[in-house]
């Protein structure tokens, strides 16, 4: 069996104080009017809030220096002469060490060459 409750009596109200719990009121709502979407479309509030800004600046994608040529350039203007002296310098390397090489290989006569001699 299900006995009614006065909550009333229990809580009291907005306007009175509960009768049963000493010194209970009940907390009062933060907003008068919950209907929040209304009340920010309200011609008041719009007129005093700035306008929508539909252009605006997306941010450029980082690009990694490590990885990407044309990033190091931004930065580093130099980097394209230098890797362009650093090519250089290994064909000099290259060439000189292959002439060297060279001039220590002894070319072969058809003589040495036959096995039956």
């Amino acid at each position: 069996m299900c006995m009614p409750i006065v909550h009333e009596e229990v809580y009291g109200s907005f306007d009175a104080p509960s009768l049963k719990k000493k010194g209970f009121v009940l907390p009062r709502p933060k907003m008068s009017n919950a209907d929040l979407g209304r009340i920010i479309n309200s011609d008041e509030v719009q007129s005093a809030v700035k306008p929508l800004n539909k252009e605006f600046k997306r941010r450029e994608k980082r690009k990694n220096p490590l990885k990407n040529v044309a990033a190091v350039l931004k930065q580093n203007p130099y980097f394209g002469t230098a890797r362009k002296m650093v090519t250089l310098a290994e064909a000099a390397r290259i060439k000189a060490r292959k002439e060297k090489l060279d001039s220590k290989r002894t070319k072969l006569s058809p003589v040495q060459i036959s096995p039956f001699n």
